[in-house]
Order: C-alpha cells, then structure tokens, then sequence
C-alpha cells in the first residue's frame, strides 16, 4: 500500500511540475526583425558597373535582399535603409542614385503579407562622373514601427559604383597563364563587342575560370577552342585596322593586346 501511495505521489508531482512549465511558457513577443540576406560575409560588398550592362541605359537597378526575424505578418511591413556617409566618395542622392526617400521608391520597400524575403531596388543614375571615379553607397536597415531590431552582422552592405570596365575576380591565374592572357581594359571592352558577352565575373564563373584556377564548369576542350577562335578573330581584326591604316588594337600603355599559345 505505502508503495503504491508512493507512485501516485511522484506521477501528481510530476503532472504538476509540467502543468507548472506550461503556464510559464509565454508567446514571442520580441517584436520583428529585419536582416539583409547574403550568404558570407563577402555578400556585404556588391560592385556595380554601368560599363558592363547596355550601353544606352540611363538609370539601372540592384536589387537587395532582406529577411525577416520572428512572426510571419497578414499585412505589408514597411522597410526603412538609410544611407551611411563615410566622406570618401560618397554617392550622392539624386545624382547617382534615386534618393531613398522617393515616394516611388518607398512605395516598393515592403516585405509583401505572408512573406518572410523581400527585393528591395536601389536605382543607380549614370552620371557622367562615374567614368572618372568610383562612388560608394554605404547602407543600413533603419528601424521603424514594422522592424524593431536587426542582427548587427547583418544590418549593413555597400554598393561600390562605377561606369568603368575592371578586372573580373575570376580573370585568375589559369585564365591569364594559359586561356585570355593579361587582363586590360581594351582587352576586356574588345572581348565584349566581338563576342556580345559580358566577360565580367559570373560570365568567367560560367566558363569554369576562378581566381585561383578553374571550378567544376570548367572543360579543357571548349576553353583551347575558345582561345583559338579569339586568337583568329584578333588576328583578323589587326589585319583590318592596318588595311585601314591604323594600329593593331592595343592598351593604353601601348601594350599590344594579344592571346596566349
């Protein structure tokens, strides 16, 4: 008997205590968060370049990708960046960019009803001042009514701006010792008009090129019929230039532009 009073005392002590934990258990009510969304730390600088897009466009878009933090909402949440100047080659509202604070633009910053990821559009203007400089737009997740908090790592991101061809990261050291050979800024905008691609570094990324050597895209084959083609369609595009009695296409240093092998 004394054993059995002993077991129903442990199990009326046991429901208690769970009884107990549930009336402590309270619903998330910190609020909602935002974060840019990106995969690495890497993700925080984006480098934009209207040399590399069409060549009559004006005004061009990049989209940012931002997450929420806690509950799902039934209605549009507003979303808030502001600009972080830095003083060295700030991009300037309204000269390089539609000001954040755009009616249009407002308009398009919200994480839609039901959803967790937004797009938010940041419209660059191609300002003639950008073929002799690089601009930056510093940005960060202001907080408001809709998002009350965000994860510190996560709150910022720059955009580097520009309308100049550059160095892909991917034109690496496979590229240059066996493939393209030297990068150059001729080089690059000659390869673009010949071939109508972009050259730039998810192209290189989509022919197996990194910077370090070459990834899983990558075939050996296509890449030496590649190089052969580029080398003839050099050759015959100096054959014109000089029937034409100009030079051969070369940098502006006056290093003639050529292909290995």
């Amino acid at each position: 008997m004394r054993l059995k009073f002993i077991k129903y005392f442990l199990v009326v002590t046991v429901m208690a205590a769970f009884a107990s934990c549930e009336k402590k258990l309270q619903p998330y009510d910190n609020g909602s968060g935002l974060n840019f969304l990106y995969a690495t730390p890497a993700d925080t600088l984006i480098n934009y370049s209207f040399a590399l897009g069409a060549p009559a466009a004006t005004i061009d878009t990049v989209w940012l990708g931002v997450e929420t933090i806690g509950p799902v909402s039934d209605v549009n949440r507003e979303v808030a960046l502001e600009q972080v100047l830095t003083g060295l080659n700030d991009a300037e509202p309204g000269k390089h960019f539609v000001p954040l604070t755009d009616p249009d633009i407002k308009r398009r910053f919200v994480v839609p009803a039901r959803q967790t990821i937004a797009r938010l559009p940041i419209v660059f203007k191609r300002d003639v001042s950008l073929k002799t400089n690089t601009y930056s737009l510093k940005l960060r997740i202001k907080l408001n009514d809709s998002f009350t908090f965000s994860n510190p790592t996560r709150t910022g991101l720059r955009i580097s701006l520009n309308d100049q061809l550059a160095k892909p990261v991917s034109w690496g050291t496979t590229a240059t010792s066996t493939y393209l050979g030297a990068y150059g800024v001729v080089k690059h905008a000659w390869l673009r008009e010949q071939t109508g691609g972009s050259w730039d570094n998810n192209y290189l990324l989509d022919l197996g090129f990194t910077a370090t050597g070459t990834n899983a895209n990558f075939d050996t084959q296509y890449a030496l019929y590649l190089r052969s083609e580029l080398k003839k369609k050099l050759s015959a595009y100096n054959a014109a230039q000089i029937a034409a009695g100009k030079d051969v296409l070369k940098e502006a240093n006056g290093t003639v532009v050529t292909f290995p092998g």
